[in-house]
């Protein structure tokens, strides 16, 4: 076929094309209607979808400002300072020696080939380490809103100090406390707990003697300064048993506890009925306290701050508290949950938590900080704690820590950042990070390694002759405060 033939061909059929032939002609209107209603139906779904993604960004960057409207505040948490006005660089940190020289044998026995000034691993903390870690403090929070400061100021087994009491330990705590005010401010307010090692014995205090406390009376006015003043009623339970409470704003109050009351260590024993079911009174002060500011109709938030908590500890997985206080403590924080929107505790110089159980709708776990002595094998170390200035509820917290042996502090790490957890810190947000710890064995690992974090001597192999605990065991006194709950879980898990 030549060209003049293709052209003759495509007219042909151009005319044909045109011709009003009814199939042809209805066939071609159907398709333009269909074109349409397609064209139509295209373009209602591009306007919904953009409707879509405007409204999904609009409501985005409002859960972005109010986020970030959030107004969150900053508070200081020290723990378990253990101050040895007697340590010397210059000695060795077994434990006969304890970095002192107390005597004549101890100084020919106990000399170190090196001098050591910002302490040593099985070692109590010299003042030079406690000024670094105020100083430190200092420069990353320099207005904290309040300091929190969960007992055990002074050095294990003070009896080798010497003097009379209560002299010797009073003046630890002037010490102390002088240097808080000097790196903040004197009308900086600091919720202080009493801890086992800062009675004249440790675990000592005689319920016998009722208000009869020489070192409460003496240490009250050292308090004092450093807290808004205290009602004649709390002064009263102050001097009498050691606990307390204060008002940071009309919105927060500070409950303090006295827990040595509580632990399976306490010493003298409890010999009256009276007692031993209430030691000091303080179960039903706590609950009066509670109900008191719960009533008073100002909407009032409270954080309880204690030295030793309640559950297993973390060495040797032994109770720290009797079993029926724990119960009458639980039962107490579960009734007025609404309210305590934190609960912190030191002692086992560690970095850990305990939980209650998920029925009890308790919304703050208690939080346990690691210790700036480092005389059970932690890196020295204090925390920023972040929370929510509306609702008081616990945010985020940043670790730093020192070296041991050195006065220098960095950031150590940051919980939400850590471990991925961006929801808070309350009791459920923990419990599902835990619940993902059994399952998840390099999260439980980093956990562990975070415990502590010092990585020349990782917890669990120094601080204890027991070999490590099984990771059910370890986890079961995290998630269970309770004996009966607790040994239930080492037989089911979880």
């Amino acid at each position: 076929m030549d060209l003049n033939q293709q052209d003759n061909y495509d007219l042909q059929y151009k005319q044909l094309g045109s011709d009003t032939d009814p199939a042809i002609s209805t066939g071609g209107e159907e398709k333009t209607e269909s074109s349409s209603l397609c064209f139509k139906t295209k373009k209602f779904w591009k306007i919904l979808t953009a409707i879509i993604i405007s409204l999904t960004i609009i409501i985005s960057i409002t859960f972005l400002l109010l986020g970030s409207a959030r107004s969150v505040g900053k508070v200081l948490h020290l723990s378990d300072l253990h101050y040895d006005p007697i340590y010397n660089s210059n000695a060795l940190n077994h434990r006969h020696c304890a970095c002192n020289f107390v005597d004549e044998e101890k100084k020919n026995n106990c000399t170190a080939p090196n001098s050591v000034q910002y302490g040593r691993v099985g070692c109590d903390a010299p003042l030079s380490l406690i000024e670094t870690a105020l100083a430190s403090a200092k420069a990353n929070l320099p207005n904290p809103d309040f300091i929190v400061l969960t007992g055990d100021v002074i050095r294990h087994h003070s009896e080798v100090l010497g003097g009379s009491l209560p002299g010797r330990l009073v003046n630890l705590f002037q010490i102390i406390s002088d240097l808080i005010s000097t790196y903040f401010t004197p009308t900086i307010s600091v919720g202080q707990s009493f801890g086992n090692d800062d009675f004249q014995k440790n675990y000592f205090f005689n319920t016998t003697e009722e208000c009869n406390q020489p070192l409460l009376k003496a240490v009250l006015p050292i308090f004092q300064r450093m807290i808004p003043p205290l009602t004649y009623a709390d002064k009263n339970s102050f001097h009498c048993g050691g606990y307390y409470s204060f008002n940071i704003n009309s919105k927060l109050s500070i409950i303090v506890l006295n827990t040595i009351l509580y632990s399976v260590r306490h010493n003298p024993i409890i010999i009256t009925k009276s007692n031993e079911a209430d030691p000091m009174g303080q179960f039903k002060w706590l609950e009066n306290t509670l109900n008191n500011l719960q009533t008073s109709g100002n909407g009032k938030s409270v954080w309880i701050v204690g030295h030793i908590a309640p559950g297993y500890e973390s060495f040797d997985m032994q109770p720290m508290w009797d079993n029926d206080y724990t119960i009458k403590y639980v039962n107490i924080i579960k009734k007025y949950n609404k309210m305590i929107k934190a609960q912190f505790f030191g002692h086992e110089h560690l970095n850990t938590f305990r939980l209650f159980e998920e029925d009890s709708k308790i919304l703050a776990p208690i939080i346990i900080s690691s210790s700036i002595s480092p005389i059970f094998c932690n890196a020295p170390q204090y925390r920023i704690i972040e929370y929510d200035t509306h609702t008081f509820e616990i945010l985020d917290f940043i670790s730093y820590r020192a070296n041991v042996g050195s006065g220098t502090w960095t950031e150590n790490f940051r919980f939400s950042k850590e471990f991925n957890m961006y929801n808070g810190l309350s009791n459920y947000a923990m419990k599902t990070f835990t619940t993902t710890m059994r399952k998840d064995d390099s999260l439980f690992q980093k956990y562990r390694i975070r415990k502590a974090d010092n990585v020349e001597m990782p917890y669990p192999k120094c601080g204890t002759s027991m070999p490590p605990p099984a990771k059910n065991k370890e986890l079961c006194a995290i998630e269970h405060l309770e004996r009966g709950k607790y040994e239930k879980c080492l037989l089911v898990g979880g």
